[in-house]
């Protein structure tokens, strides 16, 4: 890394290069009692929604940046639409996403999803959550998580036995979601071909 930095500002190329660092995913260290963030098999304990999973930095270097840090929420999904905006090119209307430089952003919820395909069954969680709030739907079972982040950052403690009221909540939370993404989604022009290559290399990185 500070080879390639080294040679951008060496060749007076900063000026006109936009730096974005961040991640795809952090990993669970036992801190839940699983290791990892994909795994083989799917098991009721390998929940990976928690946000030593989900919380991961991310930084932009360009000459158009101010120098500040922003405490939001913010989506992997806000990242393209910032790009474009910084290059000024209008984002697609069906993007979800929102420029995260914008003097108005604010975003209330991010929303995260994990789904795996187990043969013939899809197995799949929803994760809500605000500043204060977690919410954990694993749909696949049924099963219900909610965390008080204020009194319980780290989400040890599942309060949905205390507060039961909050399924209804979560359950809206999902419905919504799933209707904006319906309303959003469109087809691909093209099919997509995975060779058993891919298939192999996807199969290693535990993803099928």
């Amino acid at each position: 890394m500070d080879e390639f930095l080294n040679y951008l500002f060496n060749n007076s190329l900063m000026e006109e290069t936009l730096l974005i660092f961040s991640a795809d995913h952090g990993t669970e260290l036992l801190e839940h009692g699983v290791f990892g963030h994909a795994p083989i098999w799917y098991k009721e304990n390998e929940i990976k929604l928690f946000n030593t999973v989900l919380k991961v930095p991310f930084l932009i270097y360009g000459r158009k940046i101010d120098g500040k840090r922003n405490e939001n929420l913010a989506s992997s999904i806000d990242i393209a639409p910032t790009i474009c905006a910084l290059l000024g090119i209008k984002s697609p209307e069906n993007w979800l996403g929102q420029n995260l430089l914008a003097s108005d952003f604010k975003r209330e919820m991010v929303i995260s999803e994990q789904i795996y395909f187990e043969e013939d069954k899809i197995q799949d969680a929803f994760a809500f959550q605000t500043q204060d709030e977690k919410f954990i739907y694993d749909l696949s079972r049924g099963i219900y998580y909610y965390y008080d982040l204020k009194k319980d950052p780290e989400e040890m403690e599942n309060c949905m036995d205390i507060h039961p009221q909050k399924r209804k909540e979560i359950e809206r939370y999902y419905l919504s979601h799933n209707r904006l993404i319906l309303d959003t989604y469109r087809k691909p022009e093209t099919s997509i071909i995975v060779d058993s290559e891919i298939r192999k290399r996807l199969k290693s990185l535990g993803y099928l």
